[in-house]
């Protein structure tokens, strides 16, 4: 019995961090979101006296994805996912919470996958040094949020399994 409140507070303290790290993929997310509003709205105002800065859509889109994949698991934390709740709800409460632990099984275990799936194409990038169109930069480092997102997405939903056990989601 020791060992098993030992084990869930070692837990506890894991998913805290896992909570600082979402924190933080955020503040990345949101500063990803005030460049792309500065430089597309700064690109859009050169256009229209002839000039643009060479590269920038390309930037853009490489940012777009760090900015998608960084802040979905803290919209997971937040009870902001996307749920289809009209028979959910009818349904009885242990029921629906049955429900709640295999669907996070479910994510748990195709984000681990996805995870994989994305460190591969990381490696396969990295290893053939494949480049960025206009700017010639390498695509691997821009590529590492998805592991990262999907990573942290998998651990979020430990912590919502974990929520669920100590019945702070009903």
């Amino acid at each position: 019995m020791k060992s098993l409140k030992k084990d869930i507070g070692l837990l506890n303290k894991i998913m805290r961090v896992v909570e600082k790290i979402t924190d933080f993929c955020v503040y990345i997310s949101a500063m990803c979101l005030v460049f792309m509003l500065i430089f597309i709205t700064l690109n859009i105002f050169l256009r229209q006296v002839g000039h643009s800065v060479f590269g920038l859509d390309e930037i853009n889109g490489y940012l777009m994805p760090w900015l998608c994949f960084l802040s979905i698991p803290a919209g997971l934390r937040a009870g902001r996912q996307i749920e289809i709740d009209i028979l959910f709800r009818r349904l009885h409460p242990n029921i629906q919470r049955k429900l709640q632990v295999i669907n996070s099984l479910i994510a748990i275990f195709l984000f681990i996958l996805i995870f994989i799936w994305s460190i591969n194409i990381v490696i396969s990038s990295y290893k053939i040094s494949w480049v960025t169109v206009e700017l010639r930069m390498l695509i691997w480092p821009w590529q590492i949020c998805l592991p990262l997102g999907m990573l942290l997405y998998a651990l979020e939903e430990i912590g919502f399994l974990l929520r669920i056990k100590k019945g702070e989601i009903k």
